[in-house]
């Protein structure tokens, strides 16, 4: 039996392979979101503020870099965040308002996307990442004409 995406991730290789790249991806990405560094710490599931600055030393100047598990777990859901928002809204100004601004889907419950996403845990991130995920897929079949188009409260993740 083929290990299971968590064993694999476990592995050092790969771990190695996945971390400086998805560092100095998230720095791109914090920087057009502008995120705060205590956000950015929070993202990354709390390093200390001396970890953090020499996570991203390491990864800007191409040496071996290990991110724990967990906060490559954290950075795949701003990643995908991140191209959903792209697709919905390309890269700009649009996508950091709608992370900032109130919204009253259940998923939501009135706080702004990026509230959930500098949560303590990562679950915040991965629920926002669902709500977009949920909402890009769309309808099925797109000549259904008796077809109503999904609302904000149409879509609830448990």
């Amino acid at each position: 039996m083929a290990p299971g995406p968590t064993a694999a991730l476990a592995s050092i290789p790969l771990c190695q392979r996945l971390s400086s790249p998805a560092m100095r991806t998230f720095l791109n990405v914090a920087d057009q979101w502008q995120l705060s560094e205590d956000e950015r710490l929070m993202v990354l599931g709390l390093p200390g503020r001396q970890v953090y600055l020499s996570w991203i030393c390491t990864a800007r100047t191409g040496q071996i870099l290990i991110l724990p598990t967990n906060a490559l777990l954290r950075l795949s859901a701003i990643f995908g965040i991140y191209k959903s928002l792209g697709i919905l809204f390309g890269i700009g100004h649009d996508a950091s308002e709608w992370l900032r601004s109130p919204h009253h889907a259940p998923t939501f419950g009135g706080k702004a996307p990026m509230d959930l996403i500098v949560s303590k845990n990562q679950e915040g991130a991965v629920l926002v990442r669902r709500y977009l995920d949920n909402f890009l897929c769309g309808p099925s079949d797109l000549n259904d004409q008796d077809f109503t188009s999904y609302s904000d409260d149409d879509i609830v993740i448990a």
